[in-house]
C-alpha cells in the first residue's frame, strides 16, 4: 500500500513542496460556491470523514479551510476553499499521511467537482439523481 501512495505524490507534488500532495478541484464558472461548504462537508461525510478543524483563513473571512480524519485510522486530509479567486485544493502533507487519504483525496476531488457542476448539495446518491433528471429533458 505505502508504494502506491508514493507513486500517487510522486505525480502532483506541488512546485517548491516536495513533501505535499495537492489535488485541485476544478471550479465551474457558472458553479454557486454559497454551497461549497454543505457540499464539501456532506461528501467527506460520505466517505467516512469526521472534521476535526473548520476554520476560516486570516486573510479573508470568505476562505474556508478545514481537516478531515477518518475514525482512529492514521492521517490527515485538509481542504481548502478560496471562494474569490474560485480555487480548492485538497492537501495531504507528507508527515500526516495515511493509507487512505491519496485515493480518498481523488474520489472526493470527484464528487465535489460533480456536486459544483449540478449545483446540489447532497453526495453521490443525489448527484446520480440529479444527472438523470438532467439527461431525460
Amino acid at each position: 500500500m505505502t508504494a502506491s501512495i508514493s507513486s500517487e505524490i510522486s505525480t502532483e507534488v506541488t512546485q517548491g513542496q516536495p513533501n505535499l500532495l495537492e489535488v485541485k478541484v476544478r471550479i465551474p464558472r457558472e458553479a454557486d460556491l454559497s454551497r461549497a461548504e454543505g457540499l464539501v462537508e456532506s461528501c467527506c461525510a460520505e466517505e467516512g470523514l469526521v472534521m476535526t478543524v473548520k476554520r476560516t483563513l486570516r486573510v479573508r473571512d470568505e476562505n474556508v479551510h478545514w481537516h478531515f480524519k477518518k475514525s482512529s485510522e492514521r492521517g490527515t486530509l485538509e481542504i481548502t476553499l478560496l471562494r474569490r479567486e474560485r480555487g480548492m485544493s485538497l492537501y495531504v502533507h507528507d508527515n500526516r499521511r495515511g493509507a487512505w487519504t491519496g485515493a480518498t483525496a481523488r474520489k472526493l476531488k470527484t464528487a465535489i467537482e460533480k456536486g459544483l457542476m449540478w449545483g446540489h448539495e447532497g453526495g453521490r446518491n443525489g448527484q446520480r439523481h440529479t444527472v438523470k433528471k438532467r439527461l431525460k429533458r
